[in-house]
Formats: C-alpha cells, structure tokens, sequence
C-alpha cells in the first residue's frame, strides 16, 4: 500500500529576502542548500548550523533543518524546535506547519497533527493528494462522527489527481474503516478497473464482500491477494475467513493451515481453528489452539469461549469451564462487546446445574436485553423459572414456543413438566394431557405415568387407572427415577382404595413390588 504520509519533499528553496544579518552567515546558508539539494544531508545540516551560530535567520532554512532532524537524523524534539523557529520567522509559510503535522504523527498524537496539518493548508501550502489523505486518515483516527471530513479530503486527494488509482482505493478505505462496505467497494472497484494491483485492496475487497454476505466474491478476492503476494499470511487468513463465513470448516482449516505456515499472528484465526477442532472433536488440538490465541491476544474471548466449551464438552470439567467462561464474558465487557447468544446460554446452564438458580435468572434476563427475540435465549429464561419453581411464567414462556410451527419435543416435554408442577390447584391437566398426546414413547417415556396422574385429578378415575396399568406392562423398573417413585407411591394408593379388587391392581401390586417396599430419599 502506498504510504499515506508524505516522508519526503521537493528540495526546492524558497527564497527569502536577508534579515540584515551577516554575509558570512548568508553565504553559509547558501552553500548549505547546495549539498541540500545533492543529498549530501550531513554537510548541509553542519553549513546550516554555522550559518545560524553567525546570525542567519530564514524560514527556509529553519524548515530544511527541521526535516533533516525529522527524517534523516532523527531528533523530533530538535525537528519540532526548528519548525517553531521557522514559524517564528514567517507564520505565513506553510511547509512548517506540514513538517510538524507529521512530526506529530509519529508521535502518535494525532489531534496535534491534524491541527498543524490544517493550519498548513490554511497557510497556502502546496497541498497534495499525500496531505489531503492524510488529513482524512487523520479525521478518521481521532472520531467516528467526523466521516463526513474525512471523505471531504479523501475527495479532494481525488479532485486533486483523479487519475491516481490509489487516491480512488483510499476513499473506500474510508468507508471500510468505518464499516460501510457496500460504498467501499464502489471506490475499491473503481481502483481495480484502473490498474490499481494491491494486495491490501484485495484483502479488504474480500473482507467487505464476506460481511455482504457475498461468500464467492470473498473467496474470489481472497485468491487475488494470494496471487499477488503468495508469501504473506494475509490472503490465505481471509480465504479461510471467507470459507468460515459460509461454514465450510474443512476449506477454511486448509487455508488458515497454510496461514499458520506462513507465521500468522491473527489470534482470531486460531480461535477458529481450535472451534473446528472441537467440531471434529479433536479437544487437545482444540485447546493448543486457544493456548496460541491467547499468546497472541490475552483479550482474545472467542478462545476463552471455546476453551470453556472444551472443558465441558471434552473433559467435563464443568467447574473449570465455568470458570473460563465467566473470565470470557468479563473480556467481552472490557472491549464493549458483548457475549454471543450460545454463550449467554451455556452461563445459564452452568449456573443453574450448580444450584446458582438466581444468578441464572439474572444471566438469562440481561442476554434478553441484547438479543430479545433469541428463542434459545427464551427457553433458558423459561428453565431458569422452572429451576425456581416460578412454573407459571416458564409455561407462558413455553407456551409461546409450542405455538410455532414443528415444535420439538424437548420443548414440549418442559411444556408438559411447568404445567404439571405448578401448585395443584393451578394446575393445567387439559394442557398437559393435550401435549402428551404429540409426545411418542421415545420422546416422553413416562407419558402414560403422567396421564394416569391428571386424570386422578380430573376424577377420571377408570381412564386413569387404565394407563397407570398400560405403564406397567411397559416400564423398564430398574430406569424409574426418584421423582417419579415418589409420585407413582402417591398415586398407587389412592388408585388401591378405589379399585382394591381389581385385577389389574393386583397386577401392579406384583410388579413394583421392590419399589413399593423402598423407602424414597425425599
């Protein structure tokens, strides 16, 4: 890429009149600006300073001393006392002003150099598409509300030399950098179509297509930037970016492989890499993965994210996922981003199976607030409630998801449980027993269990009985949970006391016979 600063000038003198100072020191000066404009830098710069120690004083030659100290004998301290001293002697010659803005610059104070770079223009100075870009970068560095000035100079570079391929690439950059990619790749094409062969062209035409949802064009490009700079990283990290973003895993691992070869230093890219290793279940090259992240990147979360995955889904070490995923979610804050939807959704697992039943809640209520159209979000709201037996509310909740089209059977399933363990006397039986009807065997075992119960409770009782009967002849005993031995006790009773010579009693009697005489640890 060409570089957005001018590091050199025209060595041309301007001529100042004499200040009345001696001869000797003129005539130093003079044979300074000679070995000036022949490069010989070193005795130009001691032709100077002698003729400043007899008295000479010029803008001119306080703003060719200025740029030796600032671009070839490095002194910015010295560079910025000599731009003052030129300013002193005309405040109406704009080079100083310029020298100073990029004096700044390197500094990295960028507010100073825009202030020095305007007042150069101000000061009539030979402005050139250099400067008005960099003005422009400048407007971009310091505020994203000064776009608007910033593309104002990127058109002036323009207006100033509309046949430089590069000044039409720089105003896209503009609109990239500030994330406005559809305008961005009318200036980067406009760039293209006039000969403009640039790898960081290439790469960002590739990125924008890619965040445009235009994965071929990605891809495309991203080729593009190899073809021109084969030995560098950077094409083939955006092809397997492109690759990602399109979920071909197994494309964008060979060219993220081919990357890392080449000495990649995206943490990013390695986080994604450790994800694809978990997808393959391939843990401990995941967790290598994010252990090259993080080198890179300390505050790199998407590794710590996938290490938290690991850790549970590899090692079910839920304690120490939990553990990296609250540090995940603290580095996400520290950036201003925040925590993606599976993310906020595994944090509300894991504090619901850890008793954390509150904080859950609160996790689940705070990732609505980003993402409040998030089904996956609403059903772990919906679980939190249950876990608090706040059944009422998880069934509304629900509810809401049974009424959509195809609804699964987990859903149902925790449809049937919230209304089923409300208070008895708010209990829903014709909603329950409507579920169950589009539950299968394999998707709800205890249905006719739980059929048996709500027809008890409607005083259906022959109806009922029959299906704790049917359940019998089915129920593998030995897979009866605690919960259900509890109810299935309850219920057993008051069906022996209506129905105490039935055969079918008997029947039940006989078979569950071990759980029956077991004490529950309720």
């Amino acid at each position: 890429m060409e570089d957005k600063k001018v590091v050199q000038f025209n060595r041309v003198s301007k001529p100042k009149l004499d200040n009345g100072s001696s001869k000797k020191g003129y005539s130093l000066y003079n044979e300074g600006l000679c070995f000036y404009n022949k490069d010989k830098d070193s005795i130009a710069l001691e032709k100077f300073l002698l003729a400043e120690k007899e008295g000479y004083e010029s803008a001119d030659m306080f703003g060719y001393m200025a740029f030796l100290y600032y671009s070839v004998f490095p002194d910015s301290e010295k560079a910025k006392s000599y731009i003052r001293k030129a300013i002193k002697t005309d405040r109406n010659y704009g080079y100083p002003y310029r020298l100073m803005a990029l004096v700044y610059d390197e500094e990295k104070d960028y507010k100073m150099a825009l202030k020095y770079n305007l007042m150069a223009e101000a000061n009539k100075y030979d402005t050139n598409p250099a400067m008005m870009r960099h003005i422009a970068e400048l407007y971009s560095r310091l505020d994203v509300n000064n776009m608007l000035k910033s593309i104002e100079y990127a058109t002036k570079a323009i207006d100033l030399d509309p046949k430089n391929a590069y000044n039409w690439y720089f105003k896209g950059w503009i609109y990239y950098i500030e994330n406005e990619f559809g305008n961005a790749l009318k200036f980067f094409k406009k760039a293209e179509e006039m000969g403009l062969v640039e790898s960081d062209c290439y790469f960002e035409m590739s990125y924008a297509y890619g965040e445009l949802g235009n994965h071929k064009k990605a891809i495309e490009y991203a080729n593009k930037c190899i073809f021109v700079d084969k030995d560098s990283y950077s094409g083939y990290y955006r092809k397997g970016y492109a690759y990602w973003l399109c979920d071909n895993y197994d494309k964008a691992l060979e060219a993220f492989l081919i990357a890392e070869k080449k000495d990649c230093t995206c943490a990013d890219m390695y986080s994604r890499m450790a994800y694809i290793y978990v997808e393959k279940l391939q843990y401990d090259v995941a967790l290598s993965y994010t252990k090259k992240a993080l080198k890179l990147d300390k505050k790199e979360g998407d590794a710590y994210y996938i290490q938290s995955s690991i850790y549970a889904l590899g090692y079910y070490d839920y304690k120490t996922s939990l553990k990296i995923l609250k540090k995940a979610k603290k580095i996400y804050e520290s950036k201003g981003d925040v925590f993606n939807p599976e993310a906020y959704c595994h944090l509300i697992s894991f504090y619901s199976a850890f008793g954390k039943r509150k904080l859950a809640l609160e996790i689940a209520e705070e990732a609505l607030e980003f993402y409040p159209e998030n089904p996956h979000l609403m059903l772990m709201k919906a679980y939190a409630l249950q876990s608090k037996k706040r059944y009422y509310e998880a069934e509304q909740i629900l509810k809401d998801f049974y009424s959509m089209e195809n609804p699964d059977s987990f859903i149902r399933t925790n449809l049937i449980v919230t209304a089923y363990n409300r208070k008895k006397d708010e209990r829903d039986y014709d909603l329950v027993l409507s579920l169950l009807d589009n539950v299968t065997e394999l998707e709800f075992d205890d249905k006719k269990l739980i059929k048996s119960f709500c027809y008890y409770e409607k005083k259906e009782y022959e109806k009922g009985f029959q299906f704790l009967y049917e359940f019998s002849e089915n129920v593998n005993i030995d897979a009866f949970h605690e919960g259900n031995i509890v109810e299935f006790k309850k219920y057993y009773n008051r069906y022996l006391k209506k129905f105490p010579n039935d055969e079918r009693i008997k029947i039940i009697t006989k078979k569950f016979k071990k759980i029956l005489n077991k004490k529950s640890s309720k």
